[in-house]
Parts: structure tokens; C-alpha cells; sequence
């Protein structure tokens, strides 16, 4: 399972995530990511991925990150013309994009990346009054 979020502002992500595997899941592999974008620095990320393991020949494993916008990534994308704002739109949108390969409802995927741009224009709008 891979979990993406990106938070801006004040707004904290809060991610408890549990696999179970039971003792008659031979042969089974498990895996959790969770990852937050921090857009600001107020903005808060927890993660709590955790493991239950019934069966020892299983293979599972789970991590959790919380970072920034790349300089390197901003500065490469300002360097080809973009502005901040359109560099850190772009640099969010592929943020996602390992998680949306995984979408297999093109109806789903559209609508996630409609929610995502939706969003994304509104912090544009906020930034420029």
C-alpha cells in the first residue's frame, strides 16, 4: 500500500495504517509507504504505519517519510522558465504520479487528478490576493 499527502499551511496529515497477516498467509508479502510533501513550514505530518505478523514466512515491511519541495527540483524548473508557483505545482503532480499509475479506474483517476489541480489553483488564487 502506498499513501501520498501533501499539506500546506497549518493543516497536519495524520496517517495509522495496519497490515495484518495472518498465520495462514504463507508465502505473503506486505509492504506500506506513506509519504507527505510539506508545502509550508506550520504544516504538520505523523505517520504510524504498523506491522501485525502471525506467520514467520512472510515477507513485510512498511516506512514512512515527511519532506519539502526539493531546492534542487524548484530551482531545475525555474532555471527552464517556470515560476515558483508553476514549478511547485508541477513538483506536487508528480508527487502523486506513483500512486496514480497504480489507479486502475481511469473514472477514479481522472477524478483524483481533477480534486488535485482544483486544489492547486486555489492556493494560486489564495497566493496572489
Amino acid at each position: 500500500m502506498d499513501s501520498r499527502s501533501v499539506v500546506d499551511h497549518k493543516a497536519r496529515s495524520l496517517y495509522e495504517g495496519l497490515q495484518k497477516v495472518e498465520e495462514k498467509a504463507v508465502d505473503t508479502s506486505s509492504f506500506q509507504d506513506q509519504e507527505t510533501l510539506m508545502l509550508s513550514d506550520k504544516a504538520e505530518s505523523d505517520a504510524s504505519p504498523k506491522l501485525m505478523i502471525e506467520d514467520p514466512n512472510v515477507e513485510a515491511s512498511h516506512a514512512a517519510a515527511a519532506g519539502t519541495v526539493e531546492e534542487k527540483k524548484q530551482h531545475y524548473l525555474e532555471s527552464r522558465g517556470l515560476n515558483s508557483d508553476k514549478a511547485e505545482r508541477l513538483v506536487v503532480k508528480g508527487f502523486f504520479e506513483p500512486v496514480m499509475r497504480e489507479i486502475k479506474v481511469p473514472e477514479a483517476k481522472k477524478l483524483i487528478r481533477e480534486e488535485v489541480q482544483k486544489k492547486l489553483e486555489q492556493k494560486s488564487d489564495q497566493q496572489r490576493r
